[in-house]
C-alpha cells in the first residue's frame, strides 16, 4: 500500500489520494470512465453481440426461460 504525504493531504485530498493513478490510469476514448464495472460493461456487451449475430445468422435458437 502506498503512503500518503500528510501535508498533501492537508493541502489536496482528491489528489493526494488519487494523484498517482490519475498519472498512469488510461481511460479508453470511447468511455468516459474505467474500472472493473467498465470491464465488465464491456464483457457483457461483447457477448450479448456474439449471441444476437449468431442468432441472425440461424445457428443458435433463443431458449425461453420459463
Amino acid at each position: 500500500m502506498a503512503t500518503i504525504n500528510q501535508a498533501a493531504v492537508k493541502q489536496d485530498l482528491y489528489d493526494a489520494v488519487n494523484g498517482e493513478w490519475l498519472k498512469t490510469a488510461v481511460i479508453p476514448d470511447d468511455h468516459s470512465s474505467t474500472g472493473v464495472f467498465m470491464d465488465l460493461v464491456d464483457a457483457i456487451e461483447k457477448k450479448l453481440m456474439h449471441d444476437f449475430d449468431a442468432m441472425a445468422a440461424g445457428t443458435v435458437t433463443p431458449t425461453i426461460l420459463s
